[in-house]
Order: C-alpha cells, then sequence, then structure tokens
C-alpha cells in the first residue's frame, strides 16, 4: 500500500532574471511533495501528465510514475523574478504549455493512507477527488484558483465550483491566494471550511504560518525556521507533504504543523528540488522552533499580509 499519493503535472520551467539570465528546472507540486515524502522514507507515487520529451525523469528514482501520462507537451511556466530572493513569489508567472486535465490512474493508488491533490493549473477536477477513498485528503488551492489571460500571465479567482473541491481533511492556501479568498484568518477559514475539513494551512515563507484546527476551533501560528536562503520555490509543497506524512502518524494538527515547518526549512537551502531533511533533521528542527514563543503579534504581523489585495 501506498502511504501517500501525490496528484498533479510535472512541470518544466524557464526561470528569468531581470539582468537577462536564463536557466532551465522542473518542478510543480507533485514533484517537490514526492521528492520531500521520498526523503522521509515514505512509499510515494505520483499521478498526472508530462511530456515525451520530459529529461528529468532519472530525478525521481524511488517514486512510483506508474501513474504518470506521457503527453505531446509538459505544462510549461515562465517565472521570472527580481535578482535578490522575495518569497511573494516572482514578478511575473506565465504559462506556456499546458499537459492538460488527469483523466485517469491506476487503481491501486486510489487506497492509499493519503492522497494529496497538488494541481498546477486546473488538471483536477471534483471528479478525480471523489475517486479517491484514501483515509486522509488533502489538497493545495493554487491551481484551482489560476487563470491565464491573453498574454499568458497567471492570475488568481475565486471559481464558482470552489466548494466542489472542498471535500477533503486537509486545505493548503498561500500567501497569494489568502489575498484573494478574505481580508483576515477567519473570513479565509468560513469560505473554505466543509464538514469533512479538519486543519486549514495558510503558509507565508519565511514570516511562518497559520493554522487551523477546525476540530478544536483554535487558529494557531508557526513560526518559520531561520536559515540561509538560497531558493524558495517548493516550500509550501514541503510544507503540506511533510504535515501529512506526520498525520498519518499521529492525527495531530499542531504538531503536523510543526513538523511541517521545520521540513519547509529544509527545500529553500537548496535550488530547485535538490535538497529535502531526513526524519532526524526535521524531527530535531521541529524540537527547535518549539521553544520559539508565539502570540498574537504574529496572527497579526501574518494578518497584515493579507490585508491588501485586489478582488
Amino acid at each position: 500500500m501506498f502511504d501517500v499519493v501525490i496528484i498533479g503535472n510535472i512541470t518544466e520551467d524557464t526561470i528569468l532574471k531581470i539582468s537577462g539570465s536564463k536557466n532551465k528546472s522542473f518542478g510543480g507540486g507533485a514533484t517537490y511533495a514526492a521528492f520531500c515524502l521520498r526523503a522521509l522514507g515514505a512509499k510515494v507515487g505520483i499521478v498526472g501528465n508530462v511530456g515525451r520529451e520530459f529529461q528529468y525523469l532519472q530525478k525521481f528514482k524511488g517514486i512510483d510514475l506508474s501513474g504518470v501520462k506521457l503527453t505531446k507537451e509538459s505544462t510549461k511556466f515562465e517565472l521570472e523574478y527580481e535578482e535578490r530572493v522575495i518569497w511573494d513569489g516572482p514578478r511575473s508567472l506565465k504559462l506556456l504549455k499546458n499537459a492538460g486535465k488527469i483523466e485517469s490512474f491506476p487503481e491501486e493508488f486510489a487506497n492509499a493512507r493519503a492522497v494529496i491533490f497538488g494541481p498546477i493549473f486546473k488538471e483536477v477536477t471534483p471528479q478525480l477527488i471523489r475517486s479517491f477513498s484514501c483515509p486522509i485528503k488533502a489538497i493545495d488551492l493554487q491551481g484551482i484558483l489560476r487563470e491565464k489571460a491573453p498574454n499568458n500571465r497567471i492570475f488568481y479567482k475565486i471559481p464558482e465550483s470552489l466548494r466542489d473541491f472542498l471535500e477533503v481533511d486537509v486545505i493548503k492556501i498561500g500567501q497569494v491566494e489568502a489575498r484573494i479568498l478574505g481580508n483576515s484568518f477567519q473570513e479565509i477559514c468560513e469560505k473554505v471550511i466543509s464538514q469533512r475539513v479538519k486543519a486549514i494551512l495558510i503558509t507565508f515563507g519565511e514570516k511562518g504560518s497559520v493554522v487551523c484546527d477546525c476540530l478544536k476551533q483554535k487558529i494557531k501560528p508557526m513560526p518559520a525556521y531561520k536559515t540561509k536562503v538560497a531558493d524558495p520555490t517548493g516550500t509550501g509543497d514541503t510544507y503540506l507533504s511533510s504535515f501529512i506524512y506526520n498525520y498519518i502518524k499521529t492525527q495531530d494538527v499542531i504538531d503536523s504543523a510543526y513538523f511541517a515547518s521545520a521540513a519547509a526549512s529544509f527545500v529553500v537551502e537548496g535550488i530547485g528540488p535538490s535538497k529535502f531533511g531526513g526524519l532526524n533533521e526535521i524531527v530535531k528542527r521541529s524540537s527547535a522552533l518549539r521553544q520559539i514563543p508565539v502570540g498574537k503579534s504574529l496572527i497579526k504581523e501574518l494578518e497584515d499580509e493579507i490585508l491588501w489585495n485586489d478582488k
């Protein structure tokens, strides 16, 4: 049996800097989540699409790719960054190619201990979510809220069908999506909560995160582990996948959030999907995070990050 199955298309990315430098890489939420879980020793598989000419499959050794369909084109993004690393994301994000919706998966994937839906652009449908009978289902709303403008630039909008995607146990929301969903953590949680949801995770990169334990009706700020940042890409995907890894074992929302915050601190130390912490390393940093006092001031600081938005 799989510990976790990740649903989402694997991407090929072009990284631009305003100085003119240009680099090719690969990624997508499914990649970062699967690499994180592999480092933790979990049995993990990916369901998604990728182009036949994709050159990085050897990097996925130890991850079951029998659910990955080879298509004419990979999903391809172009990301333009300032010279310095900024956690809010790229100045410009363009969708150049789209591998399309995920329409099928191997039968044995449906009964994993957990499934994470990590769409990067509308490849996941409500019907696909319902097709999985896993005890724990999680979703990252990023790829549900994305839209493409005529110039290929990505913008964010709440779809009318949003509630059809929310019959899951864990919902992860990034800083950009939070600004679209509401002006306060209370408003955001009310907009996405359903009878099944047990945890809502709202991430703010190096600033920390906010965790809503829905069963206990408790909102808790979570500090980020301070480390040297080389590349913030994939932080949220690592946060969600490591949260699920720990939640499978403990069923404890807050404990899993500390574990996730610690795990996310490793991926930023490398470039692309290259560095992920092992179990003992993550536990050590998680213990250090628990010693950091947090209170309403961090809630206020993080909530200020979502007060401005252009709905």
